[in-house]
Parts: structure tokens; sequence; C-alpha cells
């Protein structure tokens, strides 16, 4: 395999950009980690949404309409 003048800058760039590209990507999978943590519990209903009881949200008007709010 022979390395052309472009190959060594790229291996050159590399050399000094590892720290700030190993710093990407942890930051990166920990963003991932976090959005797929979210999203499943958004899925097993445990964070956020509505949970069916309406008796101390304050958006119950608001979600319901006025039929909810008089309960």
């Amino acid at each position: 395999m022979s390395f052309g003048k472009g190959d060594w800058d790229m291996l050159l760039w590399l050399s000094q950009n590892w720290g700030s590209l190993l710093v990407f990507t942890v930051i990166a999978l920990l963003v991932a980690g976090s959005v797929r943590s979210l999203r499943r519990q958004k899925k097993a209903a445990k964070v956020g949404g509505c949970g069916g009881g309406c008796a101390g949200c304050p958006m119950c008007a608001s979600c319901h309409g006025a039929h909810a709010a008089q309960k």
C-alpha cells in the first residue's frame, strides 16, 4: 500500500486532532444514549404525556375541555 501526499496530510491532521475527535465522540455517544433512554421511557409512558389522572393536572381544562374541569 502506498501513501500519496493527501494520505499523509490526513494522517497528520488526525494525529494533531485526535483529542478533539475523542471528546466529540464521547459527547456524541452520551447524547445518543440520553435520547435513546428518553425515547424508551416515553414509550413505556413513564415520562411526560397524559397518565389519565386529571385530578391534580393544571392543564386539565385545555386537554379534555370543560367537562373534565368540572369533575
